[in-house]
């Protein structure tokens, strides 16, 4: 890395890293920082747990959930799972809220919105992903990134 500091910039590495502006090939603008943190967190949800060969106890696994039961205890232990995984490898996330949706979980759909803030100087923002067995899609407001919708209105919009 270079010595020279650009404030328009921080590290894309994950887990997110703040470099204080040093240039370099790992660099992004910080008005992009949400799309990274966005990124992060898809990669969290759909990982399955064992699939990341250096970690094998990272990602949530979100597809695996799709073909159970609503009140069996994975169903039912999911978002403190997700809360679990934020808390322990997107540290850079504070007052984050996990919101999860199971009720079409017998049509095989689910939905997750995370609303979080990035520590220091940068925004708040949310981020809802829908999960179903064909696809997984991040559904947010695009004039300022937060959802106004409930979750159930989500899942149902996405039948």
């Amino acid at each position: 890395m270079s010595d020279i500091k650009d404030p328009r910039f921080v590290s894309s590495m994950f887990p997110l890293v703040n470099t204080q502006g040093e240039i370099g090939f790992d660099n992004i603008e910080r008005g992009e920082i949400r799309k990274i943190i966005n990124s992060h967190l898809k990669m969290l949800l759909l990982t399955n747990p064992g699939e990341l060969i250096s970690d094998s106890s990272f990602g949530v696994g979100l597809y695996t959930y799709l073909f159970l039961l609503e009140n069996e205890p994975k169903v039912l232990a999911l978002e403190d799972k997700i809360n679990s995984q934020i808390r322990r490898y997107l540290d850079y996330l504070e007052d984050f809220l996990v919101e999860v949706d199971t009720s079409k979980v017998t049509e095989h759909k689910i939905a997750v919105r995370i609303s979080y803030v990035i520590t220091r100087e940068l925004r708040a923002d949310t981020i809802t992903f829908v999960v179903d067995e064909g696809s997984a899609v991040m559904v947010e407001d695009p004039s300022t990134g937060s959802s106004t919708v409930s979750l159930g209105d989500v899942l149902g919009e996405r039948a």
